[in-house]
């Protein structure tokens, strides 16, 4: 083999680890991105959460969205405790306690109940 030979083969080597070392420093900035994206997503998401504690502690009350339902509800300590916008649903800690075990489309039907009547959620009756 020539030196020419040599030198073109040296010259792709170093090309190819280049190449690699780019994509190597490209993902790591990346990661590093997603991991401050997800730090800063987590410190609002801690502010959210304490915010939605002092309220429920307060006023008995605090306004969620549910990406199940694909709409706002107010989640309430009880049926008494009185929310700004009654035109949005509310549900109680008794009604997502007879909410639990159901598949999604069960809670869909039963939440479109709930809206349409103004009705409230029990728990299954057992008979006896």
């Amino acid at each position: 083999m020539s030196w020419v030979e040599t030198a073109r083969l040296t010259v792709e080597e170093i090309k190819k680890k280049r190449e690699v070392t780019m994509v190597v420093i490209e993902a790591e900035e990346l990661v590093h991105v997603a991991d401050c994206e997800r730090s800063e997503l987590s410190e609002k998401r801690s502010a959210h959460i304490n915010e939605a504690i002092r309220l429920f502690r307060e006023k008995g009350w605090v306004k969620i969205f549910s990406g199940y339902l694909d709409c706002s509800i107010y989640l309430t300590r009880n049926k008494f405790i009185k929310v700004p916008d009654t035109a949005i649903p509310r549900y109680t800690q008794a009604e997502l306690d007879a909410l639990k075990g159901l598949n999604l489309d069960e809670l869909k039907t039963l939440h479109e109940a709930k809206v349409l009547f103004g009705g409230t959620i029990h728990e299954k009756e057992v008979n006896r």
